[in-house]
């Protein structure tokens, strides 16, 4: 069965659809700081008493969240 498109067409989509990913990834890393990395801040991604490790309940990250108990 032959496509029903040009070679334009299918140029111009192809290209499109080659340039999105690319333009994805360029933008943002034009806006954020993509170059901080875990040793540039110490591995900390919480802020201080924030951090919990697997174990931890999530009564004590409420009530610092919200600053009261629940």
């Amino acid at each position: 069965m032959q496509p029903n498109v040009t070679h334009t067409q299918l140029a111009a989509v192809t290209m499109a659809t080659d340039l999105m990913p690319l333009r994805g990834m360029t933008f943002p890393a034009l806006f954020v700081n993509m170059r901080l990395s875990a040793r540039d801040v110490g591995g900390a991604i919480m802020s201080p008493g924030m951090i919990m490790g697997w174990d931890t309940p999530v009564a004590p990250l409420s009530i610092q969240l919200t600053g009261k108990r629940s």
